[in-house]
């Protein structure tokens, strides 16, 4: 319950003889450490000197928040450049998850706030064709050695999500279930 000290929802009490300022004042500092703490020692220095947890996140905000778009440039890249090679199914796929959840901070699919049930079908489905993309690249990136098994998870009415097909596709690697390799 202390990130309102950095969002401004809770804010500053500037009357020294107001009860609540020793309060307040107890706690933003309390958040000023974490933040000083948590940041790299030069970042740190920059800081450090600022006595308001909101002036120092939205300094940080300021200053970091461009690079968010060369970051998840940068993370597209590798995701849709990866490929299994002679990593184990496993690996590879832990490897995309990462790089994956990485983007999903950068880009995240937000869920409905609608104070009533919502009806229209918008955020389920964005969220399923964010889930199907992250499938889709998994499989593509297998090496050929798993194109039966691709082509019967693609062929399939409604793609699995991606657990169960990482599971499908182990399993066949467990099993040496490959397809011959093709002659070029």
């Amino acid at each position: 319950m202390k990130f309102e000290f950095v969002d401004g929802t809770i804010s500053l009490v500037y009357d020294d003889f107001d009860p609540l300022f020793h309060l307040w004042n107890r706690c933003n500092m309390l958040v000023h450490s974490w933040i000083v703490n948590y940041v790299s020692p030069l970042i740190a220095q920059s800081i450090v000197f600022m006595e308001n947890a909101c002036d120092v996140w939205n300094d940080l905000k300021e200053r970091f928040a461009q690079g968010d778009l060369v970051r998840i440039s940068e993370l597209m890249q590798e995701i849709y450049s990866l490929q299994q090679d002679s990593k184990s199914v496993t690996s590879f796929y832990y490897k995309l998850k990462i790089l994956w959840e990485e983007l999903e901070i950068y880009m995240h699919v937000p869920n409905c706030v609608c104070r009533m049930h919502c009806s229209c079908e918008f955020m389920r489905n964005a969220r399923k064709n964010h889930t199907l993309l992250y499938a889709i690249r998994f499989l593509t990136g297998l090496n050929e050695n798993f194109a039966m098994v691709k082509s019967q998870i693609l062929f399939m009415d409604s793609l699995l999500l991606v657990n169960k097909i990482f599971s499908i596709v182990l399993q066949h690697e467990r099993q040496g279930n490959f397809a011959p390799p093709s002659e070029d």
